[in-house]
């Protein structure tokens, strides 16, 4: 039931996200262009928009959850492992324990630790007396971190996409420049006073 919670919440505030951004597109969009360029000019763009950026924002928001579990999961992989394991001996051999350990217990972690360096958390480990734990903890930081920007950059690109593309439909519908003028007419044509009126 948790796992089912914290889907519906990615999938919502990715969505409401969603919606923001493709508002904040559209209204500058009519800044651009105001009225004189077509409604669905702009509409359509921005609607398909919406569903692309909706998913890179639901990912991001499902990315912003895992990074929050990252710690408790690490928590409990300390007091599953005990964080303070004796790495006097053969460090490597008890970094492939520490992460066969860590992998028996928290299976969903498997593909994350497929990539962990044992070389690296060999030496962090004996460098400086740190756990595998919190090795692969700043790993999986890491990579969280990273996926974020993958979507970010996915979602900054299909605004530009979708910008781009309004402009060619629209770019010859440019809101004209704004004349600054006299708020008074220039009376010097007017013979009298009647002439005006």
């Amino acid at each position: 039931m948790f796992i089912v919670s914290n889907v519906i919440g990615c999938i919502f505030w990715g969505a409401v996200l969603a919606i923001a951004i493709a508002a904040l597109v559209f209204y500058l969009c009519r800044f651009l262009w105001g009225s004189s360029a077509t409604s669905a000019g702009i509409l359509i763009p921005v609607i398909v928009m919406t569903l692309f950026v909706g998913a890179q924002t639901t990912l991001i928001i499902g990315a912003l959850y895992a990074k929050g579990y990252i710690s408790d999961i690490c928590d409990s992989a300390n007091s599953i492992i005990g964080s303070t394991a004796d790495y006097a001996g053969d460090a490597t051999a008890s970094v492939r324990s520490t992460i066969r350990s860590i992998r028996n217990n928290f299976p969903m972690l498997g593909p994350l630790l497929d990539d962990v360096d044992i070389d690296r958390a060999t030496r962090y480990v004996e460098g400086g007396g740190h756990s595998v734990v919190d090795f692969i903890a700043g790993n999986l930081h890491d990579t969280v971190n990273y996926y974020i920007l993958r979507r970010v950059m996915w979602t900054l690109g299909f605004v530009l996409i979708t910008l781009t593309g309004i402009f060619l439909l629209n770019g010859k519908k440019r809101r004209p420049a704004v004349r600054h003028e006299s708020e008074f007419d220039d009376f010097s044509n007017y013979n009298n006073f009647n002439d005006i009126i």
